[in-house]
Parts: structure tokens; C-alpha cells; sequence
């Protein structure tokens, strides 16, 4: 029986692994050792020379540095970007604990209905005539008794026991001459099986009011379910935009390295035509330098940019093979959609409401003060309990004996009794129904206001959603525009026009123009996925959109209402 009580207690249950900080330090430490950078250059002190002594255009090797990166480089997808973090971020893993206790909650509230099983035992000595003890006594009893069973609380309010008593007891005298011999009786046995009920009739009746708890423990552990979903899908939001700020800055620096290329090409131009002694001075080389120079600091920018969003991505992954530390550089690799997607305002609301996780936890937040009220109502009820007790009785000189008089039924017993009381005025009961009125009325109203929040989150959602896609639109129409100019400006140096200075600051400002009209092209691409995001986000169905599927999501309290409709005709 020790044995049986130790293991239902919990006594098996393993314990955790020590924590170790200093190893999760170490592995960090670790990884950031993989590769070390390469050293800095030094300083310039002099303006570099353009040509060199064969009077030809110079070497440049810093140039291409600038875009060589010393990361290894791993393509991603933002399929398998998002894949990591669902099973490896720590945001989402700190939430998923928070649900996982409130689940185990649910268990203690459900653990007062079930049955107990106890065992008592008693020895005891009396002196029933209560003369002070020694050779004065005439009598002594002793009493020894062992009883166990069964007690479990109802779900109605109850309380029923089952127990069976064994008691034994022995008595012997002694006469008030001193010294005489003590006269032993013998001793006899008495056993009882007794069945007893406790039942509430008006406070304390019902399921509502004693398993009000358990309701409250079965929301709160959907709400914390709730907030590890809304965790979830915060954290994929970071991860989507990060990706898509991360591909921006890979096609800004493609098209800063072209720019930059464009801009060598034309500066070995002016140098050799400088060599050639034709129309070209050291004015337009020197400016045509400087502004290769300047563009070369942009291409530096953007660069360690790269680095610093993909860092970021790894972050938000927690992926032990890519810990932020390693040495290795994401690549983007998917194209941003950038096809118009036409939505209907009223579906994206109803969509919204359907599938928002606020209006949802806030529809368990009223059913939890429901059930609070359907207690408190039945508190203010006067209390009235009735007991009702049903025994079996077995007299004998030995064990055997009692239990065959039980068998006899010679002794059945029983007994009927009730309690009542009422508090005069009642007041403290009243207050709290009130109180709980008003609560739910309170939780009411925030549903209201909740649903207002997510109707106007989904009209701006819908409005930024249609300004990224014209604006993506209008974008890429000024990046033709400034690729035809620039054509223009080609086709007039093919032509031989003179290349004097203002001619090369218009082909410089042109080429500068067709750049910034490409990354202005790309960001607007990049805005109007992320705008589509954002609107799934405010329906509430951004994991849906990211092909994430939370098994825990059932019930009609997370479905949608045409599917709650769908399941009543089926069962119909």
C-alpha cells in the first residue's frame, strides 16, 4: 500500500537536467571562432593616381573587395526561412510553455473529483468512570481500530464515502481492596460498512457552481493557446519582413555593383582618351573618380547592410545549425509577388472576425464570466444540506464472528438529517452577483470594442495593400522612363558628342538616376508582399497564408461560422 501511495503521489516523475549556462556560452564562443575577417585596409593619404606608367587606365582591387563577401554563403527560401522558426524559434518555445501549464491546470481543477482512498488506524486507552487512574479504577478499555475506504467529491456539490471499520476491544477491572487480582473481559469484535452521503439542495448544487473551475481552467488554456498562435504568428511577420528586407538589400547591391561597374568603364574611357590627347582633361577624370569613389562608400553601406539582415533572420530562427555567431551568409531566394491580387472589402472583414485570435480569446473571456455568474447566483441561494447514512453492523468475539454477523444482517443501521442557514440580509452573496454581472457585461463591451479594432485594422491592411501595388506600378514606369533616358544619353556619346565636363555630369546623374529608380522599383515590390502580409495578419490568417497548421486549433470555438453551420447539418 506504501508502495501504490508513493507512485500515485508523483514520487516517479524524473527530474530535469541541470541548467548549464557556461555550455550554451561555450557554443556561442565556438561558432563565432569558425572564421575570422580579413584585416582592414589602411588609410589613403594621397589622391590615387588614374593612370599608371604605361599611361593606361590603373588597377582598382578595392573595388572588387568591397563585394567580395568573407561569409560562406547558404540559399534559403522563405518557405524553409519560416519552416525553422516554427520549430526552433525561443519566442515561440517561451509561449508554448505558457499554454502547456495552463493545461496542467485543467488537471488540478478535474483532480477534485477524484476519489480518495484513506486508511486510518487508532489505539487508544479510557477510563470510562473518569476516577483519576491507579488502584482507584475499576475499569479499563482498550480500543484498537482500523478503517479505510473510499471518499469522492460529486459533481452535483456531494460528498459520498464508503468505509469499512474494524474495532476491537478488550476491558478489564481491578477492586478497590489494594492488591487484589485485575478481572479480565473478554474481548469482542465490531465491524461497520458504512455508505454516507452529503448532498447540497440549494448553495452549492449543480455543475455550475462546483465545476465552474474547471470551465475557467478550460478558457484560460485556450486564451494561453490563443497567445502562443498570436506569438507565432508575430514572429513569422518578423521573419517575412526580415527576408524580404534582406532580398531587398541583396538587389540593392547588385544593382550598386553594376552602377559601380558602369562607372569604372567610363572612367578607364576618360582616361584613355586623357592618354590619347583628345577631348578629354583631367577635370573629367578627376570628377568622374570622385564620384566612383562616392559610389564605392555606398556599395561598402549596403554590403554590411547584407550582413546585418541576415544576422537578423538568423536570430529570429534560433537554429542551432545557424547560430547568429557562424560564419555564414543567407541568401535570399525568392522573387516577391508582384501580381495584382484584387480583394472585396466585406469579405476581408468577415474574414477578419471570423479568424481574428482577439475577438476569439475575448468570446472565452465572456463564457468564463458566464460561468462566474452562474455561481455567484447560485451562492446567494440560503443553504440547505441534507446527510443521509446507510450501515451494516457485525458484533462478535472474534473477527470471524463480526464478519458472519454482518453477513446475517442482524444489525442495520441508518440515519436522516438535514442543515439550513441563511445570513440575514445577505449582503456580502448579493454584492458579489452583482459584481459579476457587471464583469460580464464589462467583457461584453470589450468584445465590441475589439471587433471595431480588427474591422479598421482591415480596412488600412486593405488600403496599404492597394497604395503598395500603384505605387509598385508607378515605380516601375520612372524606372523605364529613366532606362530610356539613359539610352538617349548613350546613343548621344556613340554619336561622338564631345564629353565635356556637364556631359559627364549628365551621363553620372542619369546613370545615378536609373539606379535609384531600380531600387525605389524593388522596394516597392518588397512593400507590396509585405502589405500582404500585413493583411492576412489582420484577418487572422497568417498562418494559413504560411502553410502553418496548429493541430490544437479545433473545436467551434475556432471555427469559422459557415463551418460551425456545416457541422449541425451533418449531425442533423
Amino acid at each position: 500500500m506504501l508502495a501504490g501511495a508513493a507512485l500515485v503521489s508523483g514520487c516517479g516523475f524524473s527530474q530535469p537536467p541541470p541548467f548549464d549556462p557556461k555550455r550554451i556560452e561555450q557554443i556561442q564562443i565556438e561558432n563565432a571562432r569558425e572564421e575570422k575577417a580579413p584585416e582592414l585596409p589602411p588609410m589613403p593619404t594621397a589622391l590615387e593616381p588614374a593612370m599608371n606608367e604605361k599611361r593606361e587606365p590603373a588597377t582598382r582591387p578595392y573595388l572588387k573587395a568591397a563585394t567580395r563577401p568573407y561569409m560562406r554563403e547558404l540559399p534559403m527560401t522563405l518557405q524553409e526561412a519560416i519552416h525553422r522558426t516554427v520549430i526552433n524559434s525561443y519566442e515561440v518555445r517561451v509561449a508554448g510553455y505558457q499554454a502547456a501549464i495552463d493545461e496542467s491546470r485543467i488537471l488540478e481543477a478535474e483532480s477534485r473529483f477524484d476519489p480518495l482512498v484513506f486508511l486510518d488506524g487508532q489505539l487508544q486507552k479510557s477510563f470510562p468512570q473518569g476516577i483519576g487512574g491507579g488502584s482507584l479504577d475499576p475499569l479499563k478499555i482498550f480500543t484498537q481500530s482500523l478503517e479505510g475506504g473510499f471518499r469522492q467529491n460529486l459533481t452535483s456539490g456531494g460528498q459520498m464515502e464508503l468505509k469499512y471499520k474494524v474495532e476491537r476491544t478488550s476491558s478489564f477491572t481491578r477492586p478497590p481492596q489494594l492488591f487484589s487480582a485485575a478481572t479480565t473481559q473478554p474481548a469482542f469484535y465490531q465491524n461497520d460498512l458504512t455508505l454516507s452521503l452529503t448532498q447540497p439542495l440549494l448553495r452549492d448544487f449543480g455543475a455550475a457552481a462546483n465545476m465552474a473551475r474547471i470551465t475557467i481552467a478550460r478558457n484560460d488554456y485556450r486564451i494561453s493557446l490563443l497567445d502562443f498562435r498570436d506569438k507565432l504568428e508575430i514572429q513569422l511577420q518578423k521573419v517575412e519582413e526580415t527576408y524580404w528586407k534582406l532580398l531587398l538589400a541583396q538587389r540593392e547591391v547588385r544593382i550598386q555593383e553594376k552602377l559601380l561597374d558602369d562607372t569604372e568603364t567610363m572612367l578607364n574611357l576618360l582616361v584613355n582618351r586623357m592618354a590619347a590627347r583628345t577631348d578629354v582633361s583631367q577635370v573629367q577624370v578627376s570628377q568622374t573618380q570622385a564620384t566612383l569613389d562616392q559610389r564605392y562608400v555606398d556599395l561598402v553601406r549596403q554590403r554590411y547592410q547584407l550582413v546585418e539582415f541576415a544576422a537578423q533572420l538568423k536570430a529570429l530562427m534560433n537554429d542551432p545549425d545557424l547560430p547568429v555567431t557562424s560564419q555564414i551568409q543567407l541568401v535570399a531566394t525568392d522573387d516577391p509577388v508582384e501580381d495584382p491580387i484584387n480583394f472585396e472589402l466585406s469579405d476581408q472583414i468577415e474574414t477578419g472576425l471570423q479568424n481574428r485570435l482577439e475577438l476569439m480569446q475575448q468570446t472565452l473571456r465572456i463564457d468564463s464570466a458566464s460561468t462566474v455568474v452562474k455561481a455567484a447566483e447560485n451562492n446567494v441561494l440560503p443553504k440547505l444540506d441534507i446527510t443521509a447514512q446507510v450501515g451494516l453492523e457485525g458484533l462478535g468475539f472474534n473477527f470471524n464472528d463480526a464478519v458472519r454477523s454482518q453477513s446475517n444482517t442482524d444489525f442495520i443501521t441508518y440515519g436522516l438529517g438535514f442543515q439550513f442557514e441563511v445570513p440575514i440580509g445577505n449582503r456580502q452573496a448579493r454584492a458579489i452577483y452583482q459584481r459579476t454581472l457587471l464583469q460580464r457585461q464589462q467583457a461584453i463591451e470589450q468584445w465590441k470594442l475589439t471587433s471595431e479594432n480588427v474591422a479598421q485594422d482591415v480596412v488600412v491592411a486593405l488600403n496599404n495593400q492597394r497604395q503598395a501595388w500603384h505605387v509598385l506600378v508607378a515605380t516601375r514606369r520612372a524606372k523605364f522612363a529613366a532606362e530610356d533616358a539613359l539610352e538617349q544619353i548613350n546613343a548621344r556619346e556613340q554619336a561622338r558628342e564631345p564629353l565635356t565636363p556637364t556631359f559627364i555630369e549628365l551621363k553620372l546623374s542619369r546613370q545615378s538616376a536609373v539606379a535609384d529608380a531600380e531600387r525605389q522599383s524593388v522596394q516597392a515590390a518588397v512593400a507590396y508582399n509585405v502589405a500582404l502580409e500585413a493583411l492576412e495578419k489582420a484577418k487572422g490568417t497568417l498562418l494559413r497564408y504560411n502553410n502553418v497548421v496548429m493541430k490544437e486549433m479545433k473545436g467551434p470555438m475556432f471555427m469559422k461560422t459557415s463551418e460551425i453551420k456545416e457541422e449541425k447539418k451533418k449531425k442533423k
